[in-house]
């Protein structure tokens, strides 16, 4: 059990310090809900390349281990609603603009008077009081008024700011240790309290010895730009090949490394005895240092400086911190469930174990029923805004944008999500992503809402968990009248649903990550082009079930690989590898699993910068006809099915996939 479960926390925090905080509380255990607008949500999830559709990298790796609650704080139901919930939980955390949380009366003493036991923590720019509590502040504005600027970089050179969010990740990490206290101090005591902490505090934090010796002495510290102004040696040296750090922080690690680098003598040399006395003599000290590391490559001297006990290390680009032994050692690096991606996980370990990352980043209101159902309260706005980016360029975009949202809101199972001028609909059916007249009529109506908003030029069709879509579900259908559903009624339905995918306007990209099978391989034929990896799976395995194609697969495939090769798909039942999908013309292109997305995304991006007209003039010319020979050819398709489902073989072979074992058909 991690420390912090049961501990249950609601984050109103966006950007990095607030949401960092949060993160350490969930990856501790914590059950924490953080809470967004349903009109794009945190700011950060559009901070640099996506990651997912709706979210960067930066999101992901701040907010991974929550859940996702999506609130707007402008309608006071809503407000009155959060004020009730705030009850139920042990902490919140806020990083809200000041007087913002008051305004909304959310402010810590009126939340702390309704609820005594209530951990209350608020990350601020510089502080909560002082002339400068209501100024808001970032992390490099933060860093240069709290003078570390001025010791960070190269004498010659101007002040430079620390290049990695000390300050927001820092203050996050303060902040979660605070609620930790708090939440300590509460079991003794039952109360709860107020934690305050800010990027400017925690900026003097990291001070601790500059600031601190300036106030001591009256003396500025002199920036150093690897090294430090009151030790000798600590700092770079440049080697025939690059950079060492050395560390020979006391007067017997100075000797060992006199003598490494060829210059036993200076254990005689008074000048070098201490390190007083070196930084006194430092001027005809450090060019004698300087010229013997020049002498040899990097390796060497970290080998010959390790072998004398000489603390060292190379200055590694990213790229080989990646690649050192010791970054694969630790097992910091994760990943997210559902995401090929790797995080860094928590920099703690209890009895050698690492908290695991549980759950990936959450979807702008994607706990919403999850919550609301658990708490009971059904007042409170339901799949508010869900999955959509809906920020306009302008007033005109708003209503078609509005319309695709309450497509995405309208079907638990479908996502919808718009970035820039290319939308993404994704089915969140996982692990294999059944379809049913329910999933298919929530496509078709999503891309008739992007079809209607002029935003939208280009749609990537994926799908979270192991598969694309494995087809409808036969192993519900076991029994003699479930299976006679499958071209009775509902096929008839689902068919009609699926031949107004064909209808659509704009190019449609296909992310076939997994498994794309029976009707799921139907599904990724609506696209135009399909995008896959070597993991992925395609087949069109009807006959292997006794069963006529359908989805329209005998005018899709035949159009898309020839009549030869889906012939043989169709008689055979094959499952095609994602690289041999490519070879025969099935997908359009192959990269890593993880970077499926991310690939179908900038195909798609890449057709939008064309003009939004003519690709659509010549999509219709392309695929004249092509909706209208799918409807005639599915037609044939239900009436082949309706008496093929009345058969053993049928039956035998529906039992058989259900129990994955390979049929025995008895022709009749």
């Amino acid at each position: 059990m991690l420390p912090l479960s049961g501990i249950k926390v609601i984050e109103i925090a966006q950007n990095l310090a607030g949401p960092f905080a949060g993160r350490i509380l969930a990856n501790l255990g914590a059950d924490v809900v953080k809470l967004e607008r349903p009109d794009g949500g945190d700011d950060a999830r559009y901070w640099g390349a996506l990651l997912t559709p709706d979210a960067s990298y930066a999101f992901h790796a701040m907010n991974y281990d929550k859940r996702g609650f999506a609130l707007d704080l402008r309608d006071p139901a809503a407000i009155a609603w959060l004020k009730q919930y705030i009850g139920r939980c042990d902490v919140l955390v806020q990083n809200m603009r000041p007087g913002v949380m008051a305004d909304l009366g959310l402010d810590a003493p009126s939340l702390r008077t309704a609820h005594p036991g209530l951990v209350y923590c608020s990350l601020w720019a510089f502080g909560n009081n002082g002339p400068m509590k209501m100024k808001p502040g970032y992390e490099p504005i933060v860093q240069a008024f709290a003078g570390m600027f001025s010791i960070n970089g190269a004498p010659e050179a101007p002040p430079t700011r620390i290049g990695v969010q000390l300050l927001d990740l820092g203050t996050g990490m303060w902040a979660a240790l605070g609620c930790v206290a708090a939440l300590y101090r509460r079991q003794l005591t039952g109360e709860g309290c107020v934690v305050d902490t800010s990027l400017f505090e925690t900026a003097l934090g990291w001070l601790t010895l500059g600031f601190g010796a300036y106030k001591a002495s009256g003396t500025l510290p002199t920036r150093h730009r690897t090294g430090s102004g009151r030790i000798i040696v600590f700092q770079a040296f440049e080697t025939s090949d690059g950079e060492v750090m050395v560390a020979a922080a006391n007067d017997r690690l100075f000797m060992k490394f006199a003598h490494a680098i060829g210059h036993p003598e200076w254990e005689a040399e008074p000048r070098f005895k201490t390190n007083a006395l070196r930084l006194a003599n430092k001027e005809e000290l450090m060019p004698q240092i300087e010229a013997a590391m020049r002498s040899r490559r990097r390796a060497e001297w970290i080998e010959r400086l390790e072998a004398a006990g000489v603390p060292c290390a190379p200055i590694n680009t990213l790229a080989e911190l990646a690649e050192e032994p010791q970054t694969d050692a630790v097992e910091i690096l994760q990943e997210a469930p559902g995401l090929a991606q790797q995080f860094v996980g928590l920099p703690v370990k209890f009895d050698d174990v690492r908290p695991p990352i549980r759950r990936p980043a959450p979807r702008i209101g994607q706990h919403n029923d999850e919550i609301l159902d658990a708490v009971g309260t059904p007042a409170a706005p339901r799949r508010s805004a869900l999955d959509l980016d809906p920020r306009p360029n302008d007033a005109a975009d708003r209503p078609n944008r509005e319309v695709a949202m309450n497509v995405a809101a309208q079907f638990r199972d479908l996502g919808v999500s718009l970035s820039g001028h290319v939308a993404t609909v994704e089915i969140r059916r996982p692990p294999h992503n059944y379809f049913d007249n329910a999933l298919i009529r929530a496509i078709a109506e999503a891309f008739d809402a992007l079809d209607a908003d002029p935003q939208c030029r280009t749609i990537v069709l994926a799908a979270e968990g192991k598969a694309f879509c494995a087809g409808a579900d036969f192993s519900k259908r076991l029994d003699t009248a479930a299976a006679s559903d499958v071209g009775n009624g509902e096929a008839k339905h689902l068919y009609k649903e699926g031949t107004r995918l064909f209808r659509n306007k704009k190019p449609v990209v296909a992310a076939v990550h997994g498994a794309a099978v029976g009707g799921g391989l139907g599904l990724a034929l609506v696209a135009d082009f399909r995008v896959t990896c070597p993991e992925a799976r395609f087949s069109a395995n009807f006959n292997r079930m006794a069963f006529h194609p359908g989805f329209g697969l005998t005018v899709t495939l035949p159009r898309v690989i020839g009549p030869q090769r889906a012939a043989l798909l169709f008689y055979t039942g094959r499952r095609i590898p994602g690289d041999e999908a490519v070879k025969i013309g099935l997908a359009d292109l192959l990269v890593g699993q993880s970077e499926v997305r991310t690939a179908a995304h900038e195909l798609a991006a890449e057709i939008a910068q064309s003009g939004p007209l003519a690709v659509m003039s010549t999509r219709e010319t392309l695929r004249r006809g092509l909706a209208e020979a799918v409807e005639a050819a599915t037609e044939r398709e239900l009436v082949e099915q309706e008496w093929q489902r009345r058969t053993a073989d049928f039956k035998e072979g529906v039992k058989a996939m259900a129990e994955r074992r390979l049929p025995n058909f008895s022709g009749r």
